[in-house]
């Protein structure tokens, strides 16, 4: 099917095209609940986990063995509390479909408007669940990495010629192995520290808690996300030449973002309202493809 373009039907009849095990990255923010009614119909909490069921169940299945779906999402609030539809969907996606549940990373919005609460305080957070078909998935760390703060370079020199080189914060890090590797002793399955990266003083590597902006400018579209959240999974999680897909295309941001970034896309969007604004965010970037990648990151 042709890439670089917008489909204008929903994510299924989209997804029904694409062969198994040919997307790099999935990234996307559906309605959430009680959201876009006029659009997507407005799914109550109740009902959003099977709702969204039988489209992870198609992600599943274009993503790469090595390729990554993040799902960004915010919950909702029910008669004074907060719903568990968040919790309960990766939770089908993990026990139902068998997706990997690598990381549950933390938007933090570094602006939100003000507001008062009977029982709770402001919202300032949402999630971008990180999944996969597989432990192993196409990584690139260094790609988000920030320039090191002098308060961490002499934190790291103070601690560079201790030869044990054990937390002692109960982290779980034991000695270097042979290869140069802490590993871990607390049945993580996951590596520790790689030595030889700490001595990478100029670069930080970012945590799971993004901080973010939420977008500012007026893109004609009821909540799109800021062009850096899809920046940073795009470098984190594909390289140049990559296919990502939004099923929830909105206004363009993600397809925008690709383009910048020298990957190609693929959405799906059943406003054709937006799709016209997406394309025309979208189409000095398909008159200059694989040139320009100069997209700053500005996340903490």
């Amino acid at each position: 099917m042709e890439v670089n373009k917008i489909y204008c039907e929903s994510n299924l009849e989209t997804m029904a095209k694409m062969p198994d095990n040919s997307v790099n990255l999935v990234m996307t923010s559906p309605p959430y609940a009680e959201a876009r009614k006029k659009t997507y119909g407005g799914i109550h909490p109740d009902k959003y986990v099977e709702w969204f069921k039988p489209i992870a169940k198609e992600i599943y299945r274009i993503l790469t063995p090595d390729g990554s779906f993040i799902l960004n999402i915010g919950d909702n609030t029910i008669d004074g509390e907060t719903h568990l539809y968040t919790f309960e969907l990766p939770i089908m996606m993990k026990k139902e479909l068998g997706f990997k549940f690598i990381d549950p990373l933390i938007w933090h919005k570094k602006t939100t408007p003000p507001g008062r609460f009977t029982n709770r305080f402001k919202g300032a957070w949402e999630f971008c669940y990180h999944f996969s078909k597989n432990i192993k998935v196409k990584f690139n760390p260094q790609a988000v990495a920030q320039p090191a703060s002098e308060v961490s370079k002499a934190r790291y020199l103070r601690h560079k010629d201790f030869h044990v080189m054990k937390s002692q914060t109960g982290s779980g890090f034991n000695n270097p192995s042979k290869n140069g590797r802490r590993e871990r002793n607390n049945g993580s399955g996951i590596a520790g520290t790689n030595d030889e990266r700490l001595n990478m003083l100029e670069e930080a590597l970012p945590s799971n808690v993004l901080h973010l902006s939420p977008e500012t400018m007026n893109v004609n579209h009821p909540a799109p996300y800021p062009a850096d959240l899809p920046a940073f999974f795009i470098k984190a999680f594909t390289s140049e030449g990559d296919l990502v897909y939004d099923p929830f295309m909105g206004s363009g941001t993600t397809a925008e973002v690709a383009l910048r970034l020298n990957r190609k896309f693929i959405g799906s969007e059943l406003n054709k309202g937006y799709i016209r604004v997406a394309n025309d965010r979208i189409s000095e970037h398909l008159n200059n493809l694989f040139i320009n990648n100069d997209l700053p990151l500005v996340y903490e």
